[in-house]
């Protein structure tokens, strides 16, 4: 194999929704290489803006048209969300010039397993558990160098090793309940436990439920299997089942896992638009209220005010009404009991009516009668009566 020409590892910028796991792995079908080009055709290959690629590069595909490794199309390998190591063609070379050739379309062409692709001369050593290791330690690293790249290669690669193999020596160790039962015996297991579990079982009654479902589990896979409906990826003490197999089963999981995800995306943003409607509802309801008190408030001080002119006005009459019967009083009886007789000069009486001269105010120095209040046209005035010799 050719030294490797790619200047860094990938970066994690998209993703897609097929899967694959390798080394008793699941994914999609392999990819199927098309009919490569004709010899009269142009090799389409240019350089462009690199598109957007997600993990490590590992290695090129091996039925890539190009007769150069180093020109074949490059494999990607990343970690999907289930931590499954996947790997990808992508329509360019090492070089990262784009290269569609007889590169897979359609559903699933663009995954590729193991035995079409050639690694780098690096990773031709490992396998696909080191292989895992070492994509999970090279995504999102970069150097600056070349130097500086080959070197963090070959200590992750080292590192993929010893990794690997310290869970290879830490098998799983089930629960003493669990312990004899067959890999399908297992699944019908827990796919019997997730059910109880949903229906929010007691502590007391976990243990008992646990051994129930070990029998119940034992009973279905004894029986599918006499029926014929195991496949031997489910018959007791089975072979692992073929890539084959494994790639199909995935592919039904992984259409499951996205219809269930979409239903809840969209369940979710049902509930979130229904809350938001609530909230503005409650808002402007809020709104609506705070409006009718403002209102309520600014009527309710008009009439304050109003009923305080209307007293002030009822208090100036008052006082003009009780100084004019006062004036009427003393008038009627003479003037000041036990005083002195009025002076005919100051003071003269017409049709009961008492006439008196001011000494200051306006009207010093005339005979002015008590004031009387009058209404016109809704505002109140008051009238003097004054007596004057004729001037001509």
């Amino acid at each position: 194999m050719q030294e490797p020409e790619l200047s860094s590892s990938g970066s994690l910028t998209s993703r897609s929704t097929e899967s694959m796991e390798l080394d008793g792995f699941e994914g999609n079908t392999p990819a199927e290489p098309r009919s490569p080009p004709r010899a009269d055709s142009p090799l389409i290959k240019r350089p462009r803006a690199q598109p957007k690629v997600r993990g490590v590069p590992i290695g090129v595909w091996r039925d890539s048209s190009e007769p150069d490794d180093n020109d074949k199309h490059v494999i990607f390998g990343f970690i999907d969300i289930h931590d499954r190591l996947r790997t990808r063609i992508y329509a360019m070379n090492k070089k990262r010039e784009e290269l569609i050739g007889n590169v897979p379309t359609g559903a699933g062409g663009c995954w590729v397993t193991f035995p079409r692709i050639i690694f780098e001369r690096h990773l031709a050593s490992l396998n696909s558990a080191e292989i895992k290791e070492y994509v999970k330690l090279r995504t999102d690293v970069y150097e600056a160098t070349d130097e500086e790249r080959i070197a963090a290669e070959g200590r992750a690669v080292a590192l993929a090793k010893q990794i690997a193999s310290d869970q290879a020596a830490s098998p799983v160790v089930m629960e003493p309940h669990l312990q004899g039962l067959s890999r399908p015996e297992v699944k019908e297991y827990c796919r019997i436990r997730n059910y109880e579990q949903e229906q929010r079982e007691s502590e007391k009654e976990r243990k008992a439920n646990e051994l129930k479902a070990v029998q119940t589990a034992k009973a279905t896979v004894a029986s599918q299997a006499m029926n014929g409906e195991l496949t031997q990826a489910y018959s007791p003490r089975a072979a692992p089942p073929p890539l084959e197999m494994e790639t199909r089963h995935s592919a039904r999981a992984e259409h499951k896992h996205h219809a269930r995800q979409q239903a809840e995306i969209e369940a979710a943003t049902a509930r979130a638009r229904q809350e938001k409607l609530e909230a503005t509802e409650r808002q402007h309801e809020k709104t609506r209220k705070e409006v009718a008190a403002a209102e309520n408030n600014i009527i309710e001080h008009a009439a304050q005010m109003e009923l305080k002119h209307n007293l002030k006005k009822l208090n100036k009459v008052w006082v003009a009404q009780k100084n004019a019967t006062h004036s009427q009083s003393a008038s009627s009886n003479g003037g000041t009991v036990g005083g002195p007789p009025p002076v005919s000069d100051e003071i003269k009486y017409h049709n009961g009516i008492k006439y008196e001269r001011k000494q200051n105010g306006p009207f010093a120095g005339k005979l002015v009668g008590p004031p009387q209040i009058l209404s016109i046209d809704g505002e109140d005035y008051v009238e003097y009566r004054i007596l004057t010799k004729p001037s001509f």
